[in-house]
């Protein structure tokens, strides 16, 4: 990130991930083995290897295990880093929350936080303003529509579109989260509109979901502005 009254421009590494609500095979109920400390032990040090100043978290689920007594932010999250802001619905009367919540976590402060599903009609996603090298960046972590079919593909290009109307305003931004994209074509309204994607751009098109053998490109970090380079 380059800031012209700074000396020097600065590197910062972002970290994109779905959770997979702690289960990592599409369902949302949670770690369900009988070594919860080693479990989270093993996400403490994945998380921590990846040496990240931000990262952007999809499908985290409000307790990391299904007998939901590990709340995530206290029992990792918070571990790691200063600041945390997840999309956080909870009906405490029937102890339910919503599975494929969003989450952003950094030591830099998050300002001006805004966490919305309105504007992407349904689709959830939590944006800040962090001041990164001397510059205010606009950070943002989406989980958009999932599947394959025509009405599934169509509402995400629409919330492809609303992210490059929602984000115009801002000089930098930063964009990361799991997309559910079946093809790269998908994210031209935000290449259109001035976006570097770390995934199909010049660093080559990545295949990440589903495991093991992944077919889609759907994660993504995608980076605008006069001050950011990826």
């Amino acid at each position: 990130l380059i800031n012209e009254t700074s000396p020097e421009s600065r590197r910062y590494r972002i970290l994109e991930y779905n959770i997979g609500n702690f289960t990592g095979d599409g369902t949302f109920d949670g770690y369900a083995g009988n070594d919860l400390q080693g479990y989270i032990a093993d996400w403490a040090e994945f998380i921590g290897s990846c040496n990240a100043d931000i990262c952007l978290f999809c499908e985290s689920r409000r307790w990391i295990d299904a007998a939901n007594t590990a709340l995530t932010t206290p029992a990792l999250f918070s571990k790691l880093y200063n600041n945390i802001s997840d999309w956080d619905i909870y009906d405490q009367s029937q102890s339910w929350t919503w599975p494929w919540r969003v989450a952003m976590l950094s030591n830099v402060q998050q300002k001006e936080v805004v966490k919305n599903d309105t504007d992407l009609d349904g689709s959830k996603y939590i944006k800040s303003v962090m001041t990164l090298n001397g510059v205010d960046v606009c950070v943002m972590v989406v989980h958009l529509q999932y599947g394959n079919e025509t009405s599934q593909i169509q509402k995400r290009a629409q919330e492809i579109q609303a992210l490059a109307n929602l984000t115009s305003g801002y000089s930098n931004v930063i964009i990361g989260g799991d997309f559910n994209t079946r093809s790269l074509t998908e994210m031209n309204a935000l290449v259109q509109a001035g976006f570097t994607l770390g995934n199909g751009d010049v660093w080559g098109d990545f295949l990440t979901q589903p495991k093991p053998t992944p077919t889609y490109p759907v994660d993504n970090v995608c980076v605008r502005g006069t001050k950011l380079k990826m």
